[in-house]
């Protein structure tokens, strides 16, 4: 990846090689499915990652809790998946929006971000980094490396998500 940076328009650009941008892919889709199923379901109390993603607005009272989840559940995870779409919408290859192609010869995809759209990745990016934590068992920085089939390679992406993000954040608050 070439970090985020921000150009003379004031957007914020960046390069990604394809398994990188298939990450981001992946990720994106996997948080498309997880707040599909949850956004109004009681799947959401039982997920600790769509708990953590759509949490309870009342934690001692479920009753207000599930009438408020059933007011508002289906916007916010509307919301949040409007997000995890703009980052596919970006790294989508020739899609002619000018937010993403191809470099052939370097196998790179090249992001360019308005300020909107950076923001919504900025939300993605962390809704992503808290489903991964979850999985992980991570609740703050001092929390020991977690344990687990795939736990390190997990790990790392939500590592190198964070370094997306800082980048991401730098370039916007310049």
């Amino acid at each position: 990846m070439r970090a985020f940076r921000r150009d003379s328009s004031g957007a914020a650009v960046a390069r990604f090689d394809r398994e990188e941008a298939g990450i981001l892919r992946h990720l994106a889709g996997e948080m498309l499915e997880l707040l599909d199923r949850g956004a109004t379901s009681e799947e959401a109390r039982s997920d600790p990652a769509l708990a953590r993603l759509l949490p309870d607005a009342y934690r001692d009272d479920a009753e207000a809790a599930a009438e408020f989840r059933r007011f508002t559940g289906a916007d916010l995870a509307g919301r949040k998946m409007d997000d995890a779409r703009a980052i596919t919408a970006a790294l989508d290859a020739g899609d002619g929006s000018g937010h993403g192609r191809i470099f052939a010869g370097l196998g790179e995809v090249a992001v360019r971000l308005e300020p909107g759209p950076a923001l919504s990745w900025l939300r993605a990016l962390t809704d992503m980094r808290l489903a991964l934590a979850v999985r992980l068992g991570i609740v703050d920085t001092d929390d020991v490396e977690p344990e687990g089939e795939n736990a390190a390679a997990i790990r790392s992406v939500y590592d190198w998500l964070g370094s997306v993000q800082d980048g991401l954040v730098h370039a916007v608050d310049v």
